[in-house]
């Protein structure tokens, strides 16, 4: 699985959401747009909620209202928060898993935003970037570049490491020369930590390097305790 992208929009804006769905695809991430992509037959609530939770951010385009005919009423400047509830729920979702929400401003200013009442605070309260601001899109975009080379080398190396675990390591504090040996049995999805097992206890409070055989040697860096194994977060 790649960095994943959830775009919540109104309906009203299909252009523009497919526009910067492209964008975020040339920078290598996975996009699912939460309208187009559900097929015909799909329970939609179902769809949504399960590529929330596996998404990585959410971006909440904000747009210019659509005033509606007979007994509208309201200046609310997000399109569907009255036809289109789902909005706020894929940003409660977001904000209970705590991933980054980015709203994205489209022909909308900042001020106005910021102002906006009929907006929850959840997002108003978030740094909106102005996507007709071609600094601020090409500043947003080299970001994802950036989270999506990083998740993908975390995955690579989780996908490596799953396939040869459990494996013998040598590690050592980072303050004392002494090396240890130990077994490195897990690591987690994200590739950010790993669980290392050793047969005598040891405390180790500062940084750690180990060092284990899989297609060549690799080096990590470290943080944390290890008492007859233990969790460690890699940095």
């Amino acid at each position: 699985m790649r960095y994943k992208i959830f775009i919540s929009y109104s309906t009203q804006y299909n252009w523009e959401a497919r526009s910067i769905q492209e964008k975020l695809i040339a920078c290598g991430a996975e996009v699912f747009l939460d309208v187009l992509d559900i097929a015909f037959g799909e329970d939609i609530e179902e769809k949504i909620l399960d590529n929330l939770n596996s998404c990585d951010e959410l971006w909440v385009l904000i747009t210019q209202a659509t005033h509606l005919s007979g007994d509208y009423r309201g200046s609310n400047i997000i399109p569907g928060s009255e036809t289109r509830p789902y909005i706020w729920l894929e940003t409660g979702v977001a904000w209970f898993r705590g991933i980054p929400i980015i709203p994205i401003l489209i022909m909308v200013s900042p001020s106005t935003f910021s102002s906006n009442k009929d907006i929850p605070y959840v997002l108003r309260k978030k740094k909106a970037v102005d996507w007709t601001d071609n600094t601020q899109q090409t500043l947003l975009l080299n970001n994802i570049k950036i989270k999506v080379s990083k998740v993908n080398q975390f995955k690579e190396r989780c996908k490596r490491c799953q396939t040869e675990l459990p494996t013998s390591i040598i590690f050592s504090n980072s303050t004392s020369s002494k090396r240890r040996k130990g077994i490195l049995s897990q690591i987690s999805c994200n590739g950010k930590g790993c669980f290392i097992s050793t047969n005598q206890p040891c405390k180790l409070n500062n940084n750690i390097q180990i060092e284990f055989k899989l297609k060549g040697k690799i080096r990590h860096q470290l943080k944390g305790a290890i008492k007859n194994g233990v969790g460690v977060e890699i940095h």
